[in-house]
């Protein structure tokens, strides 16, 4: 049996054809500068879906944030070559990861691709198309001399553990607050004790 997708190199984008069940095709693509309302749609719903599956996610985002995040994607998906973002669709967007190449101060590899805001359409979940959105992601950092690929995931996020790549390290995160510093302090000493 063969594979169910093909994959082709053209004008150094790779883009991949994979059929459907219900006989629709689902093109992978290197995105540009026009798909970035589209892409900063799709990661909203992905945040959106996140908080509902897994609670209110980090970092909190509101209306204000929305803004900034705005101006970020499109500044670095339209004018810094480091970062690449995928885009999945059939006649409509129907999935998307974001890349950005970034260098270790120290430590080896010095430079590695950070995925992130994976998120694909209910209708295209257990298909196969968050692997080729990946692969697209990580043919790209290769044609780059990257070789590496790591990304976060919220506590409570499985999705790539299920996927086989173990955690490497886990990120925990608090606040401090007036206030609450003496207690964390103590609970801390009471831990180290």
């Amino acid at each position: 049996m063969s594979e169910p997708w093909g994959l082709a190199w053209m004008s150094g984008m790779a883009f991949v054809m994979r059929e459907q069940v219900e006989g629709r095709a689902v093109r992978v693509r290197l995105a540009t500068p026009g798909d970035f309302l589209i892409l900063l749609a799709l990661f909203r719903v992905s945040v959106e879906e996140a908080n509902r599956l897994h609670g209110q996610s980090y970092p909190l985002m509101d209306e204000e944030e929305w803004t900034r995040c705005s101006h970020y994607l499109e500044r670095q998906l339209c004018h810094d070559p480091r970062h690449a973002a995928f885009l999945a669709e059939t006649s409509e967007p129907v999935g998307c990861i974001f890349g950005q190449l970034i260098d270790r101060p120290f430590g080896k590899p010095r430079t590695f691709c950070m995925c992130s805001g994976l998120w694909i359409d209910p209708s295209q979940r257990k298909t196969g198309l968050a692997m080729e959105l990946l692969s697209g992601l990580a043919q790209w950092a290769e044609q780059r001399g990257v070789h590496t690929l790591e990304w976060n995931a919220l506590g409570k996020d499985t999705k790539w553990t299920d996927r086989g790549f173990p955690p490497v390290y886990t990120t925990h995160q608090t606040t401090w607050i007036a206030g609450k510093m003496a207690e964390m302090t103590h609970q801390l000493r009471e831990h180290d004790e």
